[in-house]
């Protein structure tokens, strides 16, 4: 077989001996396959997906079927029409293409002698008495993954899998862990196909394992390969940093605060040398060090701090926050939209007085950095 993967289009190539008297005439004799219980045979092949060699002195000594073969496709029994002369004591070659339609079974294991109890027969139109291949063939259930290699901490992999029970949930699992990374159903032809998100727990160089409803496991072992494909001490999952701004519309002046992942922590649980721009021009960090472990049992991140200041025009920009030393290197950004600040308002109680009277003073519109004063020597400053 070209492909011994579970339920896969594969060739068929099958050589045979006749007997001492075992000649077929070109366009008269006939050469019956019948397949493997599980092999899925169409109920048509093309004439042009089947050829004959013979081993005779013969011209020619291979050729194309002209008349495309009788099926039948319960029986899974194929009869071919020989289009060239065969001999006696003469071995024969024949080939049926992978596009042929046929698919091996969906369940692996050994296939095609009398032993394996799935026999593969061979008989002619003259040589009626059955025979079967010396040594089976394997048909194997198998798991590829994609990427294979270089699978970065948050990317997709996709995982596919065949040889399984039909109409079951599959699980995704890694090495010998039970922790379930991924499920998808197994269709009627025992394939599967699921995808799970590489973290920074998953295993470098770890074997990926699809496990049916039937509790059958098949490992990416037979394959040979692991998900990295290469020696587990080279690094494989790069962190992706990322920014998220607690305010999305500002109105400056004002203080955005902001979510960092995965940026680099000094060993004082500071975000150091970090540099902060605002559609191109470099903002103020405020304050320098605002991103720390706070103290506690359950520790969590404060938020990164930065200043957009009064003069900054309206519209969406992109804020992008960059390290610049302290042993990182990363970088993050977001969409921050920019809007004009509305008036701000002052209403006086009572609005008419005289001099060394309270004058009450209340107001909207005024930012958090916003100073009111006064010009008097009892303005408020």
């Amino acid at each position: 077989m070209g492909d011994t993967k579970a339920g896969a289009a594969s060739q068929y190539t099958v050589s045979y001996t006749t007997s001492a008297s075992g000649t077929l005439a070109a366009g008269g004799g006939q050469i019956i396959f019948k397949f493997p219980e599980g092999t899925t045979v169409p109920s048509s092949i093309s004439s042009s997906n089947i050829s004959v060699t013979t081993n005779a002195n013969i011209t020619p000594a291979t050729k194309t079927l002209v008349l495309a073969p009788s099926i039948d496709v319960i029986t899974r029994t194929v009869t071919m029409t020989t289009p060239i002369v065969i001999g006696n004591d003469d071995v024969i070659t024949i080939i049926i293409s992978s596009t042929a339609g046929l698919k091996n079974p969906l369940t692996p294991g050994s296939y095609g002698t009398t032993a394996s109890g799935k026999p593969f027969n061979v008989t002619t139109s003259v040589d009626t008495v059955t025979a079967t291949p010396g040594a089976a063939y394997s048909v194997a259930g198998f798991v590829s993954f994609s990427p294979t290699a270089g699978a970065k901490r948050g990317e997709t992999v996709t995982v596919t899998a065949g040889g399984l029970a039909t109409n079951t949930t599959g699980s995704i699992t890694m090495g010998t862990s039970s922790v379930v990374l991924g499920n998808a159903l197994i269709d009627t032809s025992g394939n599967f196909t699921g995808t799970f998100i590489a973290t920074v727990n998953t295993k470098d160089g770890g074997k990926i394992v699809v496990t049916d409803g039937a509790g059958k496991k098949i490992s990416s072992d037979a394959t040979g390969c692991t998900l990295t494909c290469v020696a587990a001490s080279t690094p494989l999952y790069a962190q992706k940093a990322s920014a998220t701004p607690r305010q999305t519309t500002v109105s400056p002046p004002v203080i955005v605060e902001v979510d960092l992942f995965d940026f680099t922590v000094s060993a004082g649980n500071e975000i150091a040398n970090t540099s902060t721009t605002l559609g191109g021009t470099t903002l103020a960090n405020s304050p320098a060090a605002a991103f720390s472990l706070a103290a506690g049992a359950n520790e969590s991140f404060q938020p990164y701090k930065i200043l957009v200041p009064t003069g900054t025009t309206t519209g969406t920009k992109t804020v992008v926050i960059t390290e610049s030393g302290g042993g990182g290197s990363k970088s993050a950004s977001f969409s921050l939209t920019i809007s004009a600040a509305a008036a701000g308002t002052l209403t006086l109680i009572p609005s008419t007085t005289v001099a060394g009277k309270t004058v009450a003073i209340s107001g909207s519109g005024f930012s958090s950095v916003s100073v009111v004063g006064g010009d008097g020597p009892n303005g408020v400053h």
